[in-house]
């Protein structure tokens, strides 16, 4: 798989004028991540404003893919680390959150988050006896609550 993408990665690079120093393939909360190294300048332009532009190559790269494989498939891309970064800070955050929640035994709401970071936090305490998360709200103000469980 990891030479499939290199090679649909490196030829949508190219077209583009933008060269790429390898892709690496990484694990990052039980999901695997395809890594584009580029140079700072061009990570901007691939990442784009709040990683839009990062999203939408990746669905175009999940399309080839599937036709090149003749299969589904779903691969996760990240441009020098943004995404994994973004993931690190998210539970970071809420792995914080929960000290606050196990010390006060009191239930705390994290900020707005859309469903991939609502299910990123979810996933991280499943096996977590004392944490229970759930998630509140509609639309753009969804957010998840961790709560103490005795």
């Amino acid at each position: 798989m990891k030479s499939n993408v290199e090679q649909i990665v490196n030829t949508l690079l190219s077209k583009v004028g933008i060269d790429n120093d390898g892709i690496e393939e990484k694990e990052v909360v039980n999901q695997v991540f395809y890594n584009i190294k580029v140079s700072e300048s061009d990570s901007g332009l691939l990442i784009g404003e709040k990683g839009f532009t990062m999203r939408a190559l990746n669905l175009l790269i999940n399309r080839l893919l599937e036709r090149e494989l003749n299969s589904r498939v779903r691969i996760i891309l990240d441009v020098n680390d943004y995404k994994r970064n973004h993931i690190d800070s998210i539970i970071e955050n809420a792995e914080a959150q929960a000290r606050v929640v196990k010390e006060l035994k009191h239930s705390l709401e994290l900020q707005p988050a859309n469903g991939y970071e609502r299910m990123l936090v979810h996933s991280y305490f499943a096996k977590d006896k004392n944490i229970k998360t759930s998630s509140i709200g509609e639309g753009f103000d969804r957010r998840v609550v961790i709560k103490w469980v005795d």
